[in-house]
C-alpha cells in the first residue's frame, strides 16, 4: 500500500491529510531504477549549468551510498504519479482552465473516483447503465469534479446523457 502526506503550503505537519493508495501496480523497476548511477553523458547534460551547485551534493550522495538503497515511500509515490499512463490521463482528463488563464489539477480522491465511475457505468445490462451518488464535503471540489466528470463520460461513453446536480 502506497501512503504519502499531503498538505497545502505552510500547513502544520499535523494537520497533513495521508494519501492511501491500496492498487500501486508500477513498481516494477523501481528497485533498479533507485540503484542505477547515471551515465557520465546524462550526468554531464544534468550538471552543465555552472550555476547548479548539487553536482557536488550527488557525487557526495553516490559516495555514500555505494551499496543497496531501498526505494523510500517518496520514489515509490513519484513513480506512481509519474507513470507514464497515469501522467498521460491527467494530462488529457484531469486539468480544467478557469476563464483560461487559471490551471485546475484533479485531486488524487477526484482522479480515482472519477475513473471508478467510468468503470461503473461503462457496462450495458439489459440496455441500461448504472448511475451512482458521490458524497463530497464542503470545499471538496465538488464542481470540478462534475465537470471533468462530464468531460471524460463524454469522450468514452457512446450518447452518453449527464445529469448532475450540486444540491
Amino acid at each position: 500500500m502506497l501512503e504519502t502526506k499531503y498538505a497545502t503550503t505552510n500547513t502544520k505537519e499535523e494537520f497533513w491529510a495521508i494519501w492511501k493508495e491500496k492498487e500501486v501496480q508500477f513498481i516494477d523497476g523501481l528497485d533498479d531504477l533507485v540503484n542505477t548511477a547515471l551515465s557520465k553523458d546524462i550526468e554531464a547534460k544534468l550538471f552543465s549549468n555552472p550555476d547548479i551547485r548539487t553536482k557536488s551534493d550527488h557525487i557526495a550522495y553516490q559516495e555514500k551510498y555505494q551499496q543497496y538503497v531501498a526505494p523510500t515511500q517518496q520514489d515509490i509515490f513519484i513513480q506512481s504519479l509519474l507513470s507514464p499512463e497515469r501522467l498521460l490521463a491527467i494530462v488529457k482528463d484531469f486539468i480544467l482552465f478557469e476563464a483560461g488563464v487559471v490551471k485546475k489539477i484533479a485531486r488524487f480522491q477526484q482522479f480515482f473516483s472519477i475513473n471508478k465511475i467510468i468503470e461503473r457505468i461503462k457496462p450495458v445490462r439489459n440496455g441500461k447503465r448504472k448511475g451512482g451518488v458521490i458524497w463530497h464535503t464542503q470545499g471538496s471540489g465538488k464542481s470540478l469534479t462534475m465537470a471533468m466528470l462530464a468531460r471524460k463520460i463524454q469522450d468514452t461513453i457512446n450518447n452518453p446523457q449527464n445529469y448532475f446536480s450540486d444540491r
